[in-house]
């Protein structure tokens, strides 16, 4: 019996455990068994699933173990971190870009949703508040290869969601604006983006 065979037959037998009964026990198995467990059901069950760690190193080596165990990058790109924040409360735009933007893209990525997901996070992050769907949607700006938007109103979106300005762009949630040009730092993304203005 090959991995993905073993991976699809204990995904059925879990399925089926969860129709006939919603609480389903599993005795204390190795976290990256439990990875296992987790990457079955997704794919036998076809759902969005939540997998709560009880703490955050606990949700880190969740999080690798389910990468670890992927077989190819598109299961990979379906896995989602949503940590917790490390101290609360702090004053508007003193977070951390890199939790908040991990927090933010599994938001909208949830909110855009058009494939099965699992999203690994913690007790403690489940427990702390977050922006609302339809905040997250009316305050973010969303531009397409192609599309086109005035200079000065995209400086006036950016400003009103918090980017801070600069000579340049050196960490997420900066923007700088030269010229014709724009370079942004979406705090969801791993790299800058640039905005080209013509005419």
């Amino acid at each position: 019996m090959n991995w993905e065979s073993t991976l699809s037959l204990l995904g059925r037998v879990f399925a089926d455990a969860f129709k006939r009964n919603p609480v389903v026990s599993v005795p204390d198995i190795p976290q990256s068994a439990e990875a296992l467990l987790v990457l079955a059901l997704e794919k036998a069950l076809g759902r969005p699933i939540l997998w709560v760690a009880p703490g955050e190193k606990a949700l880190e080596i969740n999080h690798a173990n389910l990468l670890a165990l992927c077989s190819n990058k598109s299961t990979a790109n379906r896995i989602l971190y949503y940590p917790a924040w490390e101290s609360l409360p702090k004053p508007a735009g003193a977070e951390d870009p890199e939790t908040c933007g991990d927090r933010l893209g599994v938001s909208f990525r949830l909110l855009n949703r058009r494939e099965p997901l699992i999203v690994a996070t913690c007790v403690q992050a489940l427990m702390q508040r977050t922006i609302p769907p339809d905040k997250l949607q009316a305050e973010s700006l969303a531009i397409n290869l192609g599309d086109e938007i005035d200079r000065d109103e995209a400086v006036r979106r950016l400003e009103s969601i918090r980017y801070r300005f600069g000579p340049q762009v050196v960490a997420k949630g900066q923007a700088s604006l030269r010229g014709g040009l724009l370079d942004a730092w979406p705090i969801t993304e791993d790299w800058p983006v640039r905005i080209e203005f013509e005419g």
